[in-house]
Formats: C-alpha cells, sequence, structure tokens
C-alpha cells in the first residue's frame, strides 16, 4: 500500500470538514486522523500506488471546499 501524509493547520482547516472528507473519501483508500499540537496530520493508505498523487491533490480539494463552505 502506498501511505501518504498530509498536514491541515488548524487554523485554516476546521476538523468537521476533515472528518467529512474522510467519511467520503472511505471507500477508495484508508485514513487515520491524528492531532498534534497546530496541525491535523491525515495518513491515507491507498491500494494503488499509482493513485497517490492524484488521491492527495482530490483530498486537499475537497477539504479546501469543505472548509470553505463552513466558513
Amino acid at each position: 500500500m502506498g501511505k501518504i501524509k498530509v498536514k491541515f493547520h488548524k487554523d485554516l482547516y476546521p476538523a468537521v470538514a476533515i472528518k467529512k472528507a474522510v467519511r467520503d473519501f472511505a471507500k477508495i483508500a484508508n485514513f487515520d486522523i491524528q492531532i498534534e499540537k497546530d496541525y491535523y496530520s491525515v495518513f491515507i493508505d491507498t491500494p494503488k500506488a499509482e493513485e497517490k498523487l492524484s488521491l492527495k491533490g482530490n483530498f486537499l480539494n475537497y477539504v479546501l471546499m469543505l472548509s470553505r463552505i463552513r466558513q
């Protein structure tokens, strides 16, 4: 499996947006969220290594969109 780590700064990305994105993407990858001092770290496991960059980009964009909607 190809593992991806994505960090979201707490001042910019609400936890609710990240959690919703994880739920919505759960059918195509496995996710683990870790809470750090200033960041939410999301670890994404995808079965196809060649899909890592595409999945990461789509996930980042989706979290950003959800964050903007919630403001």
